[in-house]
């Protein structure tokens, strides 16, 4: 099983029979037509830093992009950028639209929930994502006997300001963000990727905006959440390694304890 079976075999017809059966309403050409596409990110220079964000139809990258300029908010900039349905038509309108750093005016509505996450590798290659189910747990319905949450109709909500960004310096990953918190997300988005590209420690402003991120700097790298939540900064890999052994050894010594009580 993998996902052409998800999509197109035997393991998407269970989905889509258990899914209809909880009011999904999906059909297998549905299914079969849901593709990945790829898109070329807006690209912003911010100091001595470039930044990627993710490009619309997810145009709370653009939003990000255009605060990123300072040229007004992010809402306001994806509040005239979905009034203008001419200008939606490539990556290379939403480039356009960044560059022109015009000072936008607008709102939109109350916006569905999101989330997101980061990932970095030692290897400096990295992802930031932001997901949404176009409401909080999208219909609250599980398809049965898959853990499967089903997400609500895109077509009876706003779409979601979904938030990402990659921030590199002299051709290597430096950091990558991802935010929600509907409305608020692209600004906090900006925010933290003028913070982290100034060398600061972001702290997101807006009432509801949340950011997740990971970033390095020579040889510490650390994964941080929103300020008002946790963050974890992780050790030096020498330093990794020490705790990994340490933490070993003591799980020996309760084990052999406990086997020594046992017996």
């Amino acid at each position: 099983m993998g996902v052409g079976d998800f999509y197109n075999g035997a393991l998407g017809t269970f989905f889509l029979t258990e899914a209809n059966l909880a009011g999904g309403g999906l059909s297998r050409a549905a299914m079969r037509d849901a593709l990945p596409a790829v898109q070329t990110p807006i690209r912003v220079q911010e100091k001595d830093h470039i930044v990627w964000f993710l490009p619309p139809p997810a145009d709370g990258g653009l939003g990000a992009a255009v605060a990123l300029r300072g040229a007004g908010s992010a809402q306001a900039a994806v509040a005239a950028w979905r009034a203008t349905p001419s200008a939606q038509a490539d990556a290379a309108s939403a480039q356009a639209w960044v560059d022109q750093a015009q000072n936008f005016s607008g709102a939109l509505p109350a916006l569905p929930a999101s989330t997101s996450f980061t990932v970095m590798d030692r290897s400096g290659g990295a992802v930031a994502c932001s997901l949404t189910n176009n409401n909080l747990f999208g219909t609250g319905r599980v398809a049965a006997l898959t853990g499967i949450v089903l997400a609500r109709s895109p077509e009876t909500t706003p779409q979601p300001m979904l938030s990402a960004a990659i921030v590199t310096r002299r051709k290597q990953v430096r950091a990558a963000l991802a935010s929600s918190g509907q409305n608020d997300a692209a600004d906090a988005l900006a925010n933290s990727v003028r913070a982290v590209s100034g060398g600061a420690t972001p702290a997101p402003e807006t009432a509801q905006g949340r950011v997740n991120l990971s970033r390095c700097d020579g040889q510490a790298c650390i994964a941080q959440t929103d300020p008002r939540g946790l963050a974890w900064r992780s050790a030096r890999p020498r330093q990794r390694r020490r705790d990994a052994a340490n933490k070993s050894l003591k799980f020996s010594l309760r084990l052999n304890f406990f086997v020594r009580i046992l017996f």
